[in-house]
């Protein structure tokens, strides 16, 4: 199987913008404002290399999924995300004089594994039968040529999720840890109730 370039920079052209305001660029980013950044690109990468795999391999059999319980599992991670930061937000207004960057810099040393596993795991199960997904298998069979399609869609992706996390790290830095984490948890209770009616309509 030879490496087209043209078939490459088309996939990746299709999948680029398509990702910008996708729940993986959202979730890369809030994963960010509190998790290692090094730890959520390599745990995004690795998701988005696996579902590339995937969907390049099955072609249109990804789009015959079974869609309601994919967005089951996703809108239970997205409440549970919510759950987890709202409580964290509270749990850091009770805490005095504790400087933020130490704290930081004490969860960076102990969470990247951890961080990489969860932004791994949230990644995967949120991208199974996402548009990008399905437009990258139907790609593959268009062209015949799932190698270079699959490039493409990982090269965008992961550039993506590179931009999130850059965007979730200057974010940390600038806001105060519980009103970040607040925020946050706002995000990811927006993207749970879309979810959900995606839930009910499936």
């Amino acid at each position: 199987m030879t490496f087209d370039i043209i078939v490459f920079l088309t996939t990746f052209a299709l999948i680029l913008p398509a990702e910008l305001p996708d729940k993986s660029f959202l979730m890369t980013l809030v994963l960010a404002t509190k998790q290692p950044r090094f730890a959520v690109w390599v745990g995004a990468s690795i998701a988005f290399a696996l579902q590339a795999t995937i969907a390049v391999s099955a072609g249109g059999l990804l789009s015959a999924l079974p869609r309601k319980p994919v967005v089951g599992v996703v809108m239970l991670i997205f409440m549970a995300g919510a759950v987890f930061l709202f409580r964290s937000a509270w749990k850091e207004r009770q805490q005095i004089g504790v400087e933020t960057e130490d704290v930081a810099e004490a969860n960076t040393r102990r969470t990247w594994g951890s961080a990489m596993l969860l932004t791994l795991g949230v990644i995967f199960t949120a991208e199974w039968g996402d548009i990008t997904q399905i437009s990258a298998a139907a790609n593959a069979a268009a062209t015949g040529n799932p190698l270079s399609v699959g490039l493409g869609a990982w090269a965008a992706e992961i550039t993506v999720a590179g931009l999130g996390v850059w965007l979730g790290d200057r974010i940390r830095g600038r806001i105060h840890p519980s009103r970040l984490h607040a925020i946050t948890g706002i995000v990811l209770s927006v993207l749970s109730i879309v979810a959900m009616r995606e839930f009910i309509l499936a």
